[in-house]
C-alpha cells in the first residue's frame, strides 16, 4: 500500500469517509457521523487515528459515531473538518 494510505494518513481518513459515511450532524457540544451499518468502527477509529488535538476521542456503535470535542468551543470546528469529507 502507499504511504498516503496509512492510517492516521488524510489519504485514508478520507477514504473510509467516502466509503462508509452518510451524513455528519451536531447534537449539543457532539458531533455525530451516521455510516452505512458496519461503517462506525473503521470512521471511528480513522478518526483516532489521526490525533486530532481538539478531539478527546470517539464512540462508535453499529452505524453512528459520537466524535468528542475536548472543548465546547471546538465543535464547530471539528463538525466543519469532517463535514469538508464528505463534500
Amino acid at each position: 500500500a502507499a504511504a498516503a494510505a496509512l492510517p492516521g494518513s488524510p489519504h485514508h481518513l478520507r477514504s473510509v469517509f467516502d466509503e462508509f459515511v452518510l451524513d455528519v450532524d451536531a447534537a449539543l457540544d457532539l458531533v455525530l457521523v451516521k455510516t452505512e451499518p458496519g461503517g462506525a468502527q473503521p470512521v471511528a477509529q480513522a478518526i483516532d487515528d489521526m490525533r486530532w488535538t481538539d478531539v478527546a476521542g470517539t464512540l462508535a456503535g453499529e452505524d453512528t459515531i459520537i466524535v468528542i470535542p475536548r472543548r465546547r468551543r471546538l465543535s464547530q470546528t471539528v463538525l466543519r473538518r469532517l463535514r469538508a469529507l464528505t463534500a
